[in-house]
């Protein structure tokens, strides 16, 4: 028997000890050590009943107002981390207990690609590019998502939650002008 014990196998343990069976002997009968068997017949005597005690576990720090602000903020600034979701709502709790909260309502982690920032001169090519090509036939062009490899070795990460259901992305028509 692994685990917790049942309230059932709680039982027997006390009715077995009652019937006078030895504690090495219920141990044997029920497949559990005999410390157990000791623990439970012990609280028994003490406190008159086999019922598990409460583990709380730590208090909760946020209120459930706070918790409303830090969803309420995560979703209204997607692109945002939980740091900096404690620094705005001015919370006294760590940047984990924010996480978690952002976590219980069901907003994901994600990471956004980064990109490096285009120089004049790429500019002026991409535009120039856009301009002699304004009149092409697109319907037989495949469109594919960029990949960005870095040469510098340096990535710089930016955590970021976003809900689920509201940022479904499409694809849109660009103008070029």
């Amino acid at each position: 028997m692994a685990g917790r014990l049942s309230s059932v196998d709680r039982g027997r343990i006390v009715s077995l000890h009652e019937e006078g069976y030895s504690k090495a002997s219920i141990a044997e009968r029920l497949r559990v050590s005999w410390r157990t068997v000791a623990r439970w017949i012990g609280r028994y005597e003490e406190e008159g009943h086999t019922n598990n005690h409460l583990a709380p576990g730590a208090s909760r720090k946020t209120t459930a107002q706070e918790d409303r602000d830090i969803i309420d903020f995560a979703r209204a600034t997607p692109l945002t981390n939980a740091v900096h979701i404690k620094e705005v709502l001015g919370l006294n709790v760590s940047a984990g207990t924010v996480r978690n909260r952002l976590r219980g309502a069901g907003l994901r982690h994600r990471i956004p690609a980064s990109k490096q920032r285009l120089t004049p001169a790429q500019r002026l090519a991409r535009l120039q590019f856009a301009r002699n090509y304004r009149d092409l036939d697109w319907r037989d062009v495949v469109f594919i998502d960029e990949k960005t490899f870095s040469s510098t070795g340096q990535v710089s990460n930016c955590h970021v939650r976003l809900d689920p259901v509201q940022y479904n992305y499409t694809t849109s028509p660009i103008s070029v002008q």
